[in-house]
């Protein structure tokens, strides 16, 4: 039962610098079956900190194993953060018996460590790679809008979801990513940097919202790793995507609740668009009143 910010720095972080330490207490956990005297060892409060290091060595060991490895620091408690095999022998020389010498961290800092709690709040433990303003964006709300081009349906889409949002949360247009919400719009076969549909942004301007500097992208497996919540126009989008990723399965769902599909109107009169716009808002103002920030 990891809470929805442990899963977004999970996936967003992991391979990476980064501890989530969270309740282990969970009587369903595998921590409850272990020995007692090995509870006391690896949750000593209650908590158990998880790392997947960026590191090919420990993840090709990691595969070979059928659990995780049961770590402690690479320092004594209250001794600086160790960055390199030299500082680890300068404090623990005579505590181990290999160490396996690989240079300088990356970064040069030690990974960072954050407390998530069951009500999905994030505490610093220890500041370290990734530092606060980053963790602060890498925590938001993420969802992308997916059509085929990235030139008519998906931007009006991201669009309205933006327009719905903000004023669910009573913030303006343009102040939605500092209170915690990226909308984005791509295409499954979209170019990079193409423009908005005329139809498209004259409708969008119509309903108060300037979309004139758009730019197309395609959708990316970083992209769609990040993401929340995908909204796709049609079923076959849909598909494609989990195809491609089936890891998406359980985050991906087509703009309309029904689960029909919102037909492309490129090449259309103005009318089709708005028709198109209409059908996308009814659906979108729906899913912003179900997302949670």
């Amino acid at each position: 039962e990891m809470p929805e910010l442990g899963q977004r720095l999970a996936r967003r972080c992991w391979p990476g610098p980064i501890a989530l330490v969270m309740d282990g207490s969970h009587p369903e956990s595998v921590i409850q079956r272990l020995p007692e005297s090995v509870q006391k060892l690896s949750v000593p409060s209650g908590t158990v900190g998880l790392r997947v290091p960026a590191h090919e060595i420990t993840l090709q060991v990691l595969r070979l194993l059928a659990g995780p490895i049961v770590l402690t620091s690479a320092n004594l408690s209250g001794s600086p953060a160790a960055t390199s095999g030299e500082e680890v022998s300068q404090q623990l020389s005579d505590q181990v018996d290999l160490i396996l010498d690989d240079g300088a961290a990356k970064f040069g800092q030690p990974s960072s460590v954050v407390k998530v709690d069951s009500s999905g709040e994030a505490n610093f433990l220890r500041e370290g790679v990734i530092d606060a303003a980053t963790l602060k964006r890498l925590s938001g709300f993420i969802a992308l809008v997916v059509c085929t081009g990235n030139t008519c349906r998906s931007p009006m889409g991201e669009a309205l979801l933006r327009k719905h949002l903000a004023n669910k949360i009573g913030c303006g247009y343009s102040e939605l990513e500092d209170k915690g919400a990226t909308i984005i719009s791509c295409g499954i076969a979209a170019a990079n940097g193409a423009g908005p549909a005329a139809q498209s942004v004259e409708v969008m301007n119509s309903m108060g919202i300037d979309i004139s500097s758009h730019a197309s992208q395609p959708i990316t497996g970083r992209l769609a790793q990040f993401a929340d919540l995908i909204l796709t126009m049609t079923n076959g989008h849909k598909q494609a995507l989990i195809n491609q990723w089936p890891a998406l399965d359980s985050r991906t769902k087509t703009v309309r609740r029904d689960g029909a599909d919102i037909s492309d109107p490129i090449g259309m009169p103005v009318d089709v668009y708005r028709k198109c716009a209409e059908q996308i808002e009814e659906n979108i103002r729906e899913w912003a009143d179900n997302i949670r920030l």
